[in-house]
């Protein structure tokens, strides 16, 4: 038997492989399909966090609060300038008088015979070295040191706040040093002077201590407002003893003639009543100050233990 012929395979046609898939697209202005973004690698560690962020800003502020504490102990000095002027007077020697010629004399500046000198008596030379030394040395620090806590958070809100503290500091004593200076030669320009003082002085503080209030809520320190608070009644009974106090005590017991013991017991008085008023100061800036310390170091135990 002839053999039988089998049919033809069927031809399959290739099948060519997909395109490739070409670039996304922009998107058209106006389209709410949001641009494709790089994904950050995880391996990128030169992006500071925001707690290493804000213990940073925090760090700043805990040193400034700390020169504003330390000169604080110098204008606590201030205080006890009359005390220490009473014990000499009472227990050594009078005070010394007169010309103050005999201690400083700077030609055509102080107590020197061209005309526009200043005239500087010994008991005012005695005052400008008891009352200037501790003044100038406790306001660098405090200027310092609110300049520096200005670099807090600025999630915290004091940081303008600090730096206008600053700024007011050292204008009011810049009045300061006017109204004294041109108080005999130039009345009229030591009276605008001392207006500009007594705004410029009572403003700085106030900024200064909204600043410590707003630093107590950041970090979660209600006992920053409550030190402020402290701080804000003892300085209205002060002034109430200052005034009222000081009228009723000089019209139905303060003698005619002091004694050294009524000069005494005065200049004590008042001496304590300023220690109490800088203590509670410091106390407020340091309740702020501890907050900022225990937030910077619980952050680089966190910092630590991540690593």
């Amino acid at each position: 038997a002839a053999p039988v012929a089998s049919a033809p395979a069927p031809v399959v046609a290739p099948v060519a492989p997909p395109p490739a898939p070409g670039p996304a697209p922009f998107p058209v202005a106006g389209s709410d399909r949001p641009r494709p973004r790089p994904a950050k690698s995880p391996l990128r560690t030169d992006e500071p966090s925001a707690d290493a962020a804000l213990a940073a800003g925090w760090n700043r502020a805990r040193g400034g609060l700390g020169w504003v504490r330390f000169g604080l102990l110098f204008v606590a000095l201030l205080g006890f300038v009359e005390l220490g002027k009473a014990v000499y007077a009472a227990k050594v020697a009078p005070l010394p008088t007169g010309n103050g010629a005999e201690w400083v004399s700077i030609e055509g500046v102080v107590n020197s015979a061209r005309e526009g000198a200043l005239e500087l008596p010994k008991e005012q030379l005695l005052n400008l070295a008891c009352y200037g030394a501790p003044l100038v040395l406790g306001l660098l620090c405090v200027a310092f040191g609110r300049l520096v806590a200005s670099g807090a958070p600025r999630a915290s809100g004091a940081r303008g706040l600090f730096g206008l503290s600053c700024l007011f500091t050292l204008g009011w004593f810049a009045l300061l040093v006017c109204a004294l200076w041109f108080q005999d030669a130039q009345p009229l320009v030591s009276r605008y002077t001392a207006i500009g003082f007594l705004i410029a002085f009572p403003l700085a503080e106030f900024l200064f201590l909204v600043a410590l209030a707003g630093c107590g809520l950041a970090l979660k320190r209600p006992g920053a407002a409550k030190a402020v608070g402290l701080f804000g009644f003892l300085l209205a009974l002060a002034a109430v003893a200052g005034t009222i106090g000081w009228e009723l005590y000089a019209r139905y017991e303060r003698p005619p003639v002091l004694t050294a013991e009524h000069r005494l017991a005065e200049t004590g008085a008042l001496a304590g009543v300023w220690s109490v008023l800088v203590l509670a100061y410091r106390r407020a800036a340091g309740v702020v100050r501890t907050a900022a310390r225990e937030f910077v170091e619980s952050v680089e135990d966190q910092s630590a233990t991540g690593a």
